[in-house]
């Protein structure tokens, strides 16, 4: 485990001040980077003791330092409504990579009703929250999702498609 002992808060004018010692200031401020999250990293004199955080690392059971400051980077930036929508995106992605498969599509789901300005990022968030549903067995909820999203997006990727295997698995007609 690393040496890191990690808070984010908000600042004025979207900043996010990320408090960090070693590999986790790297990390949060990558993650955040991708985000496109101004960011000022404060290295404290002296690392301090690991404080654990019991529901993150109780669940990711193998994840890695990096990944739980990831998740705690993320979390803490899926707080501010400017941000919400791509960080929320990214964690979902991320649980999901790390198997929290219900973490995962929890978080792409607030994604989903997150502001975002540019439709295409939420058209693709809209089809991996379906597509995560469908691999959780949730066949009638990814129908679902699927459906808006061909209501938003005619023929978008192999949503049509992906819409009549569902139909057919969950024993519904086509589509009149």
């Amino acid at each position: 485990m690393g040496n890191a002992h990690r808070s984010l808060d908000p600042a004025p004018a979207g900043l996010v001040v990320v408090q960090a010692a070693g590999p986790a200031a790297t990390e949060a401020r990558a993650v955040l980077g991708l985000l496109g999250v101004p960011t000022v990293v404060e290295v404290e004199a002296a690392p301090q003791p690991e404080v654990a955080e019991p529901s993150v690392e109780a669940a990711t059971g193998e994840a890695s330092q990096a990944d739980l400051d990831s998740i705690a980077a993320l979390t803490a930036a899926a707080q501010n409504p400017a941000l919400q929508f791509h960080a929320a995106a990214q964690l979902g992605r991320l649980l999901l990579r790390l198997g929290r498969v219900r973490d995962g599509i929890e978080w792409l789901e607030q994604a989903t009703r997150a502001t975002t300005t540019v439709r295409e990022q939420r058209l693709d968030v809209m089809y991996e929250f379906a597509d995560a549903l469908e691999r959780a067995g949730e066949g009638a909820r990814a129908l679902d999702v699927f459906a808006d999203l061909d209501f938003d997006a005619a023929f978008f990727r192999d949503v049509p498609e992906r819409m009549a295997a569902l139909r057919r698995a969950l024993g519904e007609g086509p589509a009149t």
